[in-house]
């Protein structure tokens, strides 16, 4: 029988303050049979926010979730993860990036955002499942 799928949606609270310019920002965790087991829904400013915590992508492996986001977004037309799911390969490392930088992260404008990332890390990792991202461009 498969479990029901945990839909996590803080797109919503974002909207709250800002009226235009959003993206969303989906991340999946799927089992080892492909399918989804959570899906978290935020906002590209939010998720963005999380990927530069520390201002500092450049100096990452360009195979890095971080660097290839960040860079993506900086200087490429068509930015990794837009339109397509992309695997989190080095979840490991992203998940020490993360958590490495709690310091850098504002609770009050994306705390509860960052905290689900986290979750959704620790559950992948936990259940040797799988991590994928699919991020608007705006």
């Amino acid at each position: 029988m498969d479990k029901e799928i945990l839909r996590i949606d803080l797109l919503s609270d974002w909207q709250k303050y800002f009226a235009f310019g959003l993206g969303e920002v989906v991340l999946r965790e799927k089992n080892s049979h492909n399918n989804v087991v959570i899906e978290l829904l935020l906002a590209t400013n939010a998720f963005d926010l999380i990927m530069d915590l520390n201002n500092d992508y450049l100096n990452q492996i360009p195979e890095s979730t971080i660097y290839k986001y960040n860079y993506s977004r900086d200087f490429k037309e068509n930015a990794w993860a837009s339109g397509k799911e992309e695997l989190i390969v080095d979840i490991e490392d992203f998940y020490f990036y993360l958590k490495s930088n709690k310091s850098n992260v504002d609770e009050n404008l994306f705390g509860k955002e960052y905290n689900e990332v986290i979750k959704i890390c620790e559950s992948v990792i936990k259940n040797e499942n799988s991590l994928y991202l699919i991020a608007d461009d705006y």
